[in-house]
């Protein structure tokens, strides 16, 4: 269920703005769980790749750890759970 404007909830997971005038967003500034743990394993995906330049005595092609980058990242983001205090609230603009 999702939180809306306190006490009203709806059943489906993103809340759709049925009002002109409302706003949808996370509960929270912090970034969620599948936003941190992306970012890490893109940091992690980098530095993997400047340890096997340091190993190897030269870098693997920028057209390489790229996408490597990014896909690793993306699947991370996808497959990591949201967090249990994580939801997306309507927020009415006054």
């Amino acid at each position: 269920m999702t939180q809306i404007s306190g006490s009203e909830t709806r059943d489906h997971a993103i809340p759709v703005a049925t009002t002109q005038g409302t706003l949808r967003r996370m509960n929270s500034n912090t970034p969620s769980q599948k936003v941190t743990a992306s970012a890490v394993a893109a940091a992690i995906v980098q530095v993997l790749a400047w340890l096997y330049a340091l190993r190897e005595g030269q870098p693997l092609p920028a057209e390489l750890t790229g996408p490597l980058t990014v896909l690793i990242a993306l699947a991370v983001g996808y497959l990591v759970p949201p967090g249990s205090r994580e939801e997306i609230v309507e927020i009415r603009r006054s």
